[in-house]
């Protein structure tokens, strides 16, 4: 079954890598502390298992989302990707058009 975006909750590991990669612009007005999940949309999951840095490089505001198992498994079953994902990379292009957002 596939579907159009994931919301996954956030570890507090995770919460401490979205502090420390992310500026604050792109809470959209959230403090830091009441952001708990992270929105996907589908389109973000392009380059599968990719827990390396982007030819391109790492830009400030890029981060590479590290994912737990459970994670891992959602992501694999709900956008009916067969490849196991480790990690997503997240530019800030994801996060200007919607695609990501922080809740």
């Amino acid at each position: 079954m596939s579907v159009d975006e994931l919301t996954l909750y956030l570890a507090p590991w995770q919460k401490r890598m979205v502090k420390d990669f992310m500026p604050a612009s792109y809470f959209k007005g959230k403090r830091f502390s009441d952001i708990s999940k992270v929105i996907i949309g589908k389109g973000v999951v392009k380059c599968p298992a990719s827990y390396k840095i982007p030819p391109e490089g790492m830009r400030r505001g890029d981060w590479v989302m590290h994912l737990t198992d459970e994670q891992m498994v959602m992501v694999r079953e709900q956008f009916g990707i067969p490849t196991q994902i480790t990690s997503l990379n997240i530019d800030p292009g994801f996060l200007k058009s919607g695609a990501v957002q922080f809740k």
